[in-house]
C-alpha cells in the first residue's frame, strides 16, 4: 500500500521455499499448529522490519526469524520490464481499438480511478501501519 501511495520507492518481498515434507498432514491439529507457527514467524519478521526502518539499525536484524541467509537486493532495469510493457500494450489494444472497448475502458478510468484515490485517502496505509505496530508489541 505504501508503494502505491508513493510513500516509498522500495518494494520488499519475502519468499521462502517450504519443502513438502516439512508440512504436517496427519491431523488438523498438527496443521493448525504449523500454520500458527508460520504466522508467528511472519509477525516477528514484520516487527523486526518495522523496527529496523524506525531506527535504521544493522540490516541483519530484519531477517533473523528462522534462517541465517542475508537479504538479496535486486535492481529492476528498464530492459527487463519491456516485455511486460509490450504484453500490457497488446492486451489493452483491443479495448482501445474497438468502440465498445473504448467505452468500457473510459468507464473504468472515470469510475475506478477516483474511487481508488478516495479509498486511499480515506484509508491511508499509515493508519493500518500503526494498528500493525500495536498488534506486534
Amino acid at each position: 500500500m505504501q508503494y502505491l501511495q508513493s510513500e516509498t520507492n522500495e518494494l520488499h518481498i519475502d519468499i521462502r521455499r517450504i519443502e513438502i515434507n516439512e508440512i504436517p498432514s496427519e491431523t488438523n491439529e498438527q496443521i493448525s499448529n504449523w500454520l500458527y507457527q508460520r504466522f508467528q514467524l511472519k509477525d516477528k519478521l514484520l516487527k523486526n522490519f518495522y523496527n529496523y526502518y524506525k531506527t535504521k539499525n544493522d540490516e541483519s536484524i530484519i531477517f533473523t526469524c528462522d534462517r541465517k541467509d542475508k537479504p538479496i537486493e535486486l535492481e529492476l532495469p528498464l530492459r527487463e520490464t519491456i516485455y511486460s510493457c509490450f504484453f500490457l500494450t497488446l492486451t489493452t489494444l483491443p479495448f482501445i481499438l474497438s468502440e465498445r472497448g473504448r467505452s468500457f475502458y473510459l468507464k473504468i478510468c472515470l469510475i475506478g480511478t477516483p474511487l481508488t484515490l478516495i479509498w486511499m485517502h480515506l484509508f491511508p496505509y499509515s493508519r493500518f501501519n500503526s494498528n500493525i505496530d500495536n498488534q506486534l508489541e
